[in-house]
């Protein structure tokens, strides 16, 4: 369920059981509501295309000289919590056939345009 916080922000909360006639006059409340909402600048016309063309075109940064490759995640960490789960590996939690190849790795940097 969406409820509006001030203009350009909404306050989300998990959806609560109701009937269906309830719900679609919710559902209504909150469209009415977004149609609302103040477009800022930038997500439109030429500032948005400006900013597309940054994110994407030739001053595009490569996200691979930002984000360093990750091949797993620490559950224990992000869980805060030790499970012995989280350390057995079964074959649904064996990923590692599943990385990227150099040969990927070389056509995503080519199709993305950061290799000449």
């Amino acid at each position: 369920m969406l409820r509006q916080g001030d203009a350009n922000n909404y306050e989300m909360s998990d959806r609560e059981e109701s009937d269906e006639e309830e719900e679609e006059e919710e559902d209504e409340e909150a469209a009415s509501e977004r149609a609302k909402k103040r477009v800022p600048d930038w997500a439109h016309g030429p500032e948005l295309a400006a900013a597309i063309h940054k994110q994407y075109g030739g001053e595009a940064i490569d996200p691979d000289l930002v984000f360093p490759e990750v091949h797993t995640c620490d559950l224990e960490a992000i869980f805060a919590t030790k499970k012995k789960r989280f350390t057995k590996r079964t074959s649904s939690g064996n990923w590692h056939t599943d990385r990227l190849r150099d040969s990927e790795r070389a056509q995503y940097r080519k199709d993305a345009g950061y290799t000449s």
